[in-house]
């Protein structure tokens, strides 16, 4: 009799980590940049005042793909480095991208905004989360 132990049959390297990170990227601009545009065509303002200006910004298309970029690169850089840990390094990695998009969906509502605008920061801030979540957490299962 003969016992084997299962060894994934594939691995969570760097470059699997920047692949996983371009499909996060890919969703959650998309994912963004559609809710930026229906809130556009159903009238929200759009507008914020950050706390010490006089005069409120709008959020712009740009001002949505960069708040949505920047913080994934980071993320898929921690990805690419935990990639040195395995699968529970990127369980972690997963759990935290969904407590940064949970904790951070409540940003919008501490500027002086409309509540429209408000609801739809804090989606793209959920979203962000869950399709870090997802996605990752589909990798590590693939992985083993």
């Amino acid at each position: 009799m003969t016992t084997s132990i299962a060894t994934p049959t594939t691995t969570l390297t760097a470059r699997r980590a920047l692949r996983t990170g371009g499909i996060v990227l890919a969703i959650s601009v998309l994912a963004n940049v559609t809710a930026w545009g229906i809130a556009r065509m159903a009238g929200v303002s759009l507008l914020v005042t950050e706390p010490g200006a006089t005069s409120p910004t709008a959020i712009g298309l740009p001002a949505v793909v960069a708040a949505t970029v920047i913080p994934l690169i980071f993320g898929t850089l921690a990805l690419t480095i935990a990639s040195r840990w395995g699968h529970t390094a990127w369980s972690a990695l997963a759990w935290l991208g969904l407590a940064l998009g949970v904790v951070t969906v409540f940003m919008p509502f501490t500027v002086d905004t409309d509540s429209a605008t408000a609801a739809v920061l804090a989606a793209m801030h959920v979203v962000l989360g869950v399709v870090w979540f997802t996605t990752i957490r589909r990798e590590v299962t693939e992985a083993a």
